[in-house]
């Protein structure tokens, strides 16, 4: 099952795009010219490397839709998220570095138990920096640590503009007693507001 293994900025899943089909293209035109492969099984087996694979374990019932144009209706629109329709739903949080990361579950899976029990993740995930998957040196965190729940804000779901069979949710990050996170970067911005709100009286404004 392919995957591009791209992690932070934009050219890594260009090239690990571009270079996979390279690399299967070089072999399955070896095994089509050796006599191992005919020219439609060395077409499946790239449908399947490159999709299928992936629709069948995580039981996705994909099609494409090309998107024509987006607009302010588009984006606000509330009135269809949790219709059928919809395939995938991101969890999406921001780890210590300020880099955006999400967690994409079929809709099935997500509301029928991510939406109110969470999804696990790592509390080292939370100290990786912007150019390694690893927590950054000094930050104590190892990947064999204790693990936080990534809780979705069902007031912040919307439905993706470019991609509208999927739906994304803010989440918040719980320990295992339900309390807030110290690695939280929703709940320190919650902390800084009210205590410019409650000794400064400056109220601060984000979107």
């Amino acid at each position: 099952m392919f995957s591009t293994d791209g992690y932070a900025f934009p050219e890594t899943y260009y090239l690990g795009a571009k270079w996979a089909r390279d690399v299967v293209y070089r072999v399955l035109s070896a095994a089509c010219e050796d006599g191992d492969l005919t020219i439609q099984e060395a077409i499946e087996a790239v449908e399947d490397i490159f999709r299928r694979n992936a629709l069948h374990l995580y039981k996705l019932n994909v099609f494409h839709e090309k998107t024509t144009s987006i607009d302010d209706n588009t984006i606000s629109s509330s009135s269809c998220l949790g219709k059928d329709d919809v395939i995938l739903v991101r969890m999406v949080w921001n780890d210590a570095s300020g880099q955006h990361r999400c967690r994409a579950l079929p809709a099935e899976r997500f509301y029928g138990i991510a939406r109110n029990k969470g999804v696990g993740l790592g509390i080292a995930a939370v100290g990786f920096t912007s150019f390694r998957d690893a927590p950054a040196v000094g930050t104590n965190l190892t990947c064999a640590g204790e693990e936080i729940r990534l809780v979705a804000d069902m007031s912040t779901l919307l439905r993706i503009p470019w991609s509208r069979n999927e739906e994304m949710v803010m989440v918040d990050m719980l320990t295992g007693s339900g309390e807030a996170s110290e690695y939280c970067p929703r709940n320190a911005l919650r902390k800084v507001t009210k205590v410019l709100l409650d000794e400064f009286n400056v109220t601060v404004k984000a979107g």
